[in-house]
């Protein structure tokens, strides 16, 4: 009996032993459960604090950034992009992505972003889109594909930012270099033309004197007298051509005065309109004009040869706009020209004719370039009006599409010249 009971006793204090065990096991679990909670509790709010400090830098970040479905549904946005736009969040959250590029440019932009993949899974390119104002402006995006853990792609995000005045900026440089080339030519081609003219007039000069000579010993009735008289004519037709070409270069003596340009355009305009009555004509003076210090009679010739190519480009009739203006020439428009900013007076004759072709325009103040091949045209008239406005330390340009009308524009300085900037 004493022996059942001593193994009872070492049975109980086993399974005492077993349990307190158990007890501690417990514990030892319900701590490390306990652990495992809080470390979990701050493994998420480490992760929703980080979270909340990138969708801060996202929403704060001067670029746009927007994630969008294939469709383009908009699903994020943020303040850039809102501001951008003039909405508010509420709107564009759902709306579409597209709403705001113009239609032209949508399957093109589509095809960007839906040739991403996970070997190439960014693209940057530039588009236009539809601004607040419904003017058209230019950004550059990059776009991302979002794929999900099994490899599909679910969502693009894209990052963008405005380039309207980098574009603008570019095009600007490239007009400038436009206008320089241009001018660097013209100058050239001046050099050129004004020594050709000046040979040219010796060799006239030389057949004129021998001819003059044979009719001094020669009567009216000589079989070769008419002949000799024609060729004075000739000749005298081709020096009125040299001095024209002249007039290109800065050989030749301007007489200055100031003058109304409104009453000039006026005189020339009345001495035009009463040999082509079927050009119906708009004149738009600006009242006030400013005063230029200018030769009328060189100027009378150029505005007469401009109206007159005017009347050649409408043969069926049409219309023929005169403006005036005042107005503030900056250092870029300048600059290729060689001459300082300031104010200028602005002539335009607009017509509503056949219009030229690129080619055709960039060549069309080069002396002998004409297009009137069977009319017999030398080329003079456009090359001495480029000539006598450079003299006058002005600028004349051309602007013109085929089948859509020609307009030139002068410019020519005031002359209490004051320097400004670019209207």
């Amino acid at each position: 009996m004493e022996k059942l009971l001593q193994e009872a006793r070492q049975r109980g204090s086993y399974y005492k032993e077993i349990a307190k065990e158990a007890g501690r096991k417990r514990l030892r679990d319900i701590y490390n459960l306990s652990r495992l909670i809080e470390e979990h509790k701050e493994i998420e709010k480490a992760l929703s604090e980080s979270e909340e400090r990138y969708r801060r830098v996202v929403e704060d970040m001067p670029a746009m950034i927007c994630r969008f479905f294939f469709d383009g549904t908009l699903t994020f946005v943020n303040k850039a992009y809102c501001q951008y736009f003039n909405k508010k969040k509420a709107e564009l959250m759902g709306s579409n992505f597209f709403a705001f590029i113009p239609d032209s440019d949508q399957e093109n932009v589509k095809k960007h972003f839906m040739s991403l993949s996970s070997e190439n899974p960014m693209i940057t390119y530039e588009h236009q889109v539809i601004a607040p104002d419904g003017a058209l402006r230019w950004q550059e995006w990059t776009d991302r594909a979002i794929f999900n853990n099994h490899g599909r792609l679910v969502e693009f995000q894209s990052i963008g930012r405005d380039i309207t005045e980098r574009k603008q900026a570019l095009e600007d440089k490239a007009l400038l270099e436009k206008r320089l080339h241009h001018a660097q030519r013209m100058k050239s081609l001046g050099a050129l033309a004004g020594t050709i003219a000046h040979d040219f007039n010796n060799m006239l000069t030389g057949i004129n004197g021998h001819a003059s000579l044979m009719l001094m010993d020669m009567d009216s009735v000589h079989p070769h007298f008419n002949n000799l008289k024609r060729i004075e004519n000739i000749i005298k037709n081709a020096n009125d051509m040299t001095k024209r070409l002249i007039s290109f270069t800065k050989s030749e003596d301007i007489k200055l005065a100031p003058a109304d340009l409104n009453e000039l355009c006026e005189q020339y305009f009345e001495m035009f309109v009463s040999l082509h009555k079927d050009i119906k004509v708009h004149r738009e003076y600006k009242e006030d004009l400013w005063r230029a210090e200018v030769d009328s009679g060189q100027i009378g010739q150029v505005l007469l040869n401009l109206y007159m190519n005017a009347r050649q480009a409408m043969p069926e009739g049409g219309e023929l706009i005169i403006t005036t203006e005042n107005i503030l020439l900056g250092d870029n428009f300048v600059k290729p020209y060689n001459l300082q900013p300031g104010r200028f007076i602005k002539i335009s004759l607009a017509d509503t004719g056949t219009g030229m072709a690129e080619d055709v325009l960039q060549s069309v103040f080069e002396p002998f370039f004409t297009t009137k091949e069977e009319a017999g045209g030398m080329g003079i008239g456009l090359a001495s009006a480029y000539g006598v406005i450079s003299n006058h330390n002005g600028i004349i340009n051309v602007s013109s599409k085929k089948g859509f009308g020609t307009t030139f524009n002068i410019f020519l300085p005031v002359i209490d010249e004051k320097r400004g900037v670019e209207s």
